[in-house]
């Protein structure tokens, strides 16, 4: 059985993330009322820092997830961009000649 992950959960799982961060940085800064601005500034940026590096994840775990669910137009699409750069360039002939595959990965 393959163990892939559904790029919908990626999705939850970002939602999650970026819930709990602001959720954090609604109580810290109800917590700090009376703090000084710059104290209240950082605690912003942190949560800022931490929703930007949730994001940078979730990126790469959904482009992921997303290919592994139905690599077909993945490697359709490479396939094609491989076969037209080679076309349209100086080994125009070799073009008829080309055998594109991609390693199956298993678990």
């Amino acid at each position: 059985m393959a163990r892939t992950r559904d790029p919908n959960d990626e999705i939850v799982d970002f939602d999650n993330a970026a819930a709990r961060s602001i959720d954090l940085w609604a109580r810290t800064q109800a917590a700090l009322t009376g703090a000084d601005l710059d104290v209240r500034k950082t605690v912003s940026l942190d949560a800022f820092i931490r929703v930007a590096v949730a994001w940078e994840g979730f990126r790469s775990r959904w482009h992921v997830a997303a290919i592994n669910r139905d690599s077909s137009v993945f490697r359709t699409d490479i396939e094609q961009r491989f076969r037209a750069s080679t076309r349209d360039g100086r080994f125009a002939e070799l073009e008829s000649h080309l055998h594109v595959s991609s390693p199956c990965h298993s678990n």
